[in-house]
Order: C-alpha cells, then sequence, then structure tokens
C-alpha cells in the first residue's frame, strides 16, 4: 500500500510544497497539480493582469528581451502571406424533370376528397382506407 506524503510538487513552477497548499478541485476530491501561487482564477481578472505581470518581470529578470524589431518583422511576414479563399462546396444540382408520380386509387374513391389537403400526398390511401368504396362509373 502506498503511503501518503505531506508533500506534493506542483506542475507548473516544480517546487515541492506542502499538501495544503495546493487546492481542492470543485468537487471536493482531490486536490489539484498546481499550487496555489500558480493557479489563478480567471474570474477574478484583476488577480489574473497581476499574476501575469509578476511572471513577465520574472522572466525579464531572468534575461529575456523582448524585441519589438522582431515583432515587426513576423507582423509584416504574416500580413504579407496571401489569405486562402475558403472551399466552396458545389451543391447537388436538383432534377427538373422529377419523375411522374403514379396515380392513386384514392381519386376512384366515391368519399374524395375526405380530408382537406389530400391532393397533396403522394402516398396511395385506398389500398389501406377502411371507408374506401371506388365510385359507381355508370353515370
Amino acid at each position: 500500500m502506498t503511503e501518503k506524503s505531506d508533500t506534493k510538487v506542483c506542475r507548473n513552477c516544480g517546487r515541492e510544497l506542502p499538501v495544503t497548499q495546493f487546492p481542492y478541485r470543485k468537487d471536493g476530491l482531490y486536490r489539484l497539480g498546481v499550487c496555489n501561487d500558480c493557479r489563478v482564477s480567471r474570474n477574478d481578472m484583476t488577480a489574473y493582469i497581476r499574476e501575469m505581470q509578476r511572471r513577465r518581470r520574472e522572466r525579464i529578470a531572468n534575461g529575456y528581451k523582448p524585441d519589438p524589431d522582431k515583432m515587426v518583422a513576423y507582423i509584416d511576414r504574416i500580413m504579407a502571406e496571401p489569405v486562402p479563399e475558403p472551399v466552396k462546396k458545389e451543391k447537388p444540382v436538383k432534377e427538373l424533370n422529377p419523375e411522374p408520380k403514379p396515380e392513386r386509387g384514392c381519386i376512384k374513391c366515391w368519399k374524395y376528397p375526405c380530408f382537406e389537403g389530400i391532393e397533396n400526398f403522394d402516398t396511395d390511401f385506398s389500398k389501406t382506407c377502411i371507408d374506401f368504396h371506388e365510385k359507381d362509373m355508370k353515370l
């Protein structure tokens, strides 16, 4: 069985800190892998900005120097590249002359039209209709 240690290593800064320096997840079951110093709530933007400024100052102290000429050259190079045009998908062409509809038996029924809008249906209800009675054509 593994022993629980009282320390944990932060994924971000790599420091070994006491477990109490690591906040719990939202569900409260486990602790996060990032210490309180490295973890910044994005909801509190002032704290987030303050943390980003602290990290930038730290990078500059370690020897990082922003070069504005490189940034301008990078932006100019990106702006000079042509923007690819979006690929347009061709829509399938609809048939202008659809197949003729088969003749429906409903038209031969003496109750036709039995409901409003039956003319617009393609289904032949005469095959399943309980009240279907063919018209007497002797008239």
